[in-house]
């Protein structure tokens, strides 16, 4: 056959190649080796076939390395998928190289685990051999990544089909009481490790809530119980997959009931938590304040107290959903009187969500509340620079203009920065902001005194604003002289 074939040419040309007094190099045995991988994909080479190349190789005088055993191991992974390999031809390899003095990196565990999803599929491996394989990496002190996680999933769903274990009426291949306390803990720090790396690779698009279920589900399983911090960890998936735009509002619900389900009680963390997910999705449109009513009255409902972090974030979704008219001046203002009732100190974070939002709503009474919890509650050591651009926002907002007081505020914005004029894109937001023309000709004469030039964008946002549309062509001039010179 063809791929036997091909394994066999590999070997011939070795032959030949020791025939003729040309020494082999490491590079010639480990193409060899990636030959015999190949066949064995195609179900036409053997593990012997790839043991045989570390044969040679030592017979040569050449010490493998790390890149032929993790090749042996792919071999492996081909022979698996014919269903002619068993897990201890995955382990003897690792345990071959450590033998060796060759230490197996990451990629030598996540072919080894492979090599497991693919000996389950027909019905050779379960998921304790996987579990053998993770025990060696965190020896090797090397954390598993997606690419291990989604290897994992593959035994699972193996050992399900050929051994029973998703469905509620199916045997179990592991019983709790077949564990001991020992072990039980060490799977159970196992799976909070593949949470964490969950809820890290949901911020990139990699890990879906979908995915943290799956672990929860195979937990049940081995008769495992999950814990607060665990479902905290999905929620953070929750978090992070949204911030993707994946999953939905309901996904926290979900995993809400499942905790209740399993009698276990939702911390601080969880709301808070629960508050995060409802920010992100309102940041896209696809939440609401009434969501994050919701939770904040779930929380008081179980005798939780809200924190700072909680009640901050109960702003940012305000924040966000202000954009999209979905706040009034009422909701805000019922947060801050949470705050004061629970004696939680504003932050600077508090006093540019209020004054952002005075913006949006063009509230002058939200203004003068956020100028009022900068005056009373932060000490000038905590007043940063974003809490008065978002006050210069919201004066240059609210109608009408107060010109002491939008005055006020960048004065205050440069003594922030320690003298150094506003960015050009804070002054861009203001302009945005204005709500009428005297706020646009002030902000447009503030830029002037602190010598920052527009760029395109600028010049004609700032012409619509001024409602003066001979300034864009005098504005556009004097850039492309720039441009010239």
């Amino acid at each position: 056959s063809l791929g036997k074939a091909t394994a066999e040419r590999g070997y011939a040309v070795l032959d030949e190649m020791e025939a003729a007094g040309v020494q082999p190099t490491a590079g010639t045995y480990s193409a060899l080796m990636a030959v015999v991988a190949g066949a064995a994909r195609q179900g036409k080479a053997s593990i012997r076939e790839g043991e045989q190349v570390i044969v040679r190789m030592l017979k040569a005088g050449l010490q493998p390395d790390v890149v032929i055993y993790d090749a042996l191991l792919a071999v492996c992974v081909g022979v698996a998928q014919s269903g002619k390999a068993l897990p201890e031809d995955g382990l003897r390899v690792i345990s071959e190289m450590r033998a060796s003095g060759v230490k197996p990196d990451a990629i030598s565990f996540n072919t080894a685990l492979e090599m497991m999803a693919a000996a389950a599929q027909s019905g050779h491996a379960i998921t304790r051999d996987a579990d053998r394989v993770l025990d060696m990496m965190a020896d090797a002190a090397i954390a598993p990544d997606m690419t291990s996680f989604r290897a994992l999933t593959k035994v699972w769903e193996g050992t399900a089909q050929h051994h029973g274990g998703w469905g509620d009426d199916h045997a179990q291949v592991f019983i709790a009481a077949s564990l001991s306390p020992a072990a039980k803990a060490k799977a159970s720090a196992r799976y909070g490790t593949l949470l964490a790396l969950l809820a890290r690779a949901a911020w990139d698009g990699k890990a879906t809530v979908e995915d943290a279920r799956l672990l929860l589900r195979q937990m049940r399983v081995e008769g495992l119980p999950a814990t607060v911090a665990m479902f905290n960890l999905c929620l953070e998936v929750a978090v992070g997959a949204a911030s993707r735009r994946k999953g939905s509002k309901s996904e926290g619900d979900a995993l809400l009931e499942d905790m209740r389900r399993m009698a276990l009680s939702p911390d601080e963390r969880t709301y808070t938590l629960l508050l995060n997910h409802i920010a992100v999705l309102a940041r896209q449109g696809r939440a609401t304040p009434h969501d994050a009513q919701r939770v904040a009255t779930m929380m008081r409902n179980s005798g939780i107290a809200p924190t700072s972090a909680s009640v901050e974030t109960h702003l940012d979704v305000l924040d966000s959903a202000a954009s999209f008219g979905q706040v009034t001046p009422e909701g805000v203002t019922a947060v801050l009187d949470s705050m004061r009732t629970h004696d939680i100190p504003p932050s600077a974070r508090t006093v540019a969500r209020v004054a952002r939002v005075a913006a949006q709503l063009r509230a002058p009474e939200l203004l003068s509340t956020a100028e009022k919890l900068l005056s009373k509650h932060l000490p000038r050591a905590a007043r940063s620079p974003d809490c008065f651009a978002a006050l210069l926002c919201a004066s240059v907002a609210c109608t009408p203009f107060d010109l002491r007081r939008a005055r006020g505020h960048i004065e205050s914005l440069r003594a922030a920065k320690h003298d150094h004029p506003p960015a050009l894109s804070t002054y861009k937001r203001a302009m945005l902001a204005a709500g009428s023309r005297d706020a646009a000709l002030f902000l447009r004469g503030e830029m002037q005194a602190d010598r920052i030039a527009p760029d395109v964008a600028m010049a004609d946002l700032t012409a619509r604003r001024c409602r003066n549309p001979g300034l864009l062509e005098a504005v556009g001039g004097a850039l492309f002289a720039q441009l010239r010179a």
